[in-house]
């Protein structure tokens, strides 16, 4: 089982024409029920350029989970660039937009049960980002 510490969930409540919510309350309870119920934070986006804000205040969590789609990977990793590499969590996605390319070229299962398996048995390991014009 993946070693997960102390999770910060961001979510986009409006993913899926409105099934975001849910699905990200579904994927807190999922993961208290994984780590422990204190050790799960969930943040609901309210505006774009929300998620970005969000990952930059990170400090004390083990491992920031995203649920939502390519547009919210892209303002959760940019966010989390604007961060010394020490204080950076794990990341992890849990595919739940509209188009998830960025997880389809992956591999990435898409949904939350889906998601929580493969979390289950994952193992962090390093990636790659790429940079243009400024932004990741």
């Amino acid at each position: 089982m993946a070693e997960l510490g102390k999770t910060l969930v961001i979510a986009n409540p409006v993913a899926r024409s409105g099934q975001g919510r849910a699905a990200a309350r579904e994927l807190a309870d999922a993961l208290a029920c994984m780590v422990g119920v204190g050790d799960v934070e969930l943040r609901l986006t309210e505006r774009p350029g929300h998620a970005r804000e969000i990952a930059t205040d990170v400090a004390g969590f083990d491992t920031l989970v995203v649920l939502g789609g390519d547009g919210s990977v892209n303002e959760v990793m940019n966010g989390l660039m604007e961060l010394p590499r020490e204080k950076r969590p794990k990341f992890a996605l849990v595919p739940f937009g509209s188009g998830n390319d960025y997880a389809s070229s992956l591999g990435m299962p898409v949904g939350v049960s889906a998601a929580l398996a493969a979390l289950q048995d994952a193992t962090p390991v390093r990636a790659d980002l790429g940079c243009c014009n400024g932004r990741y």
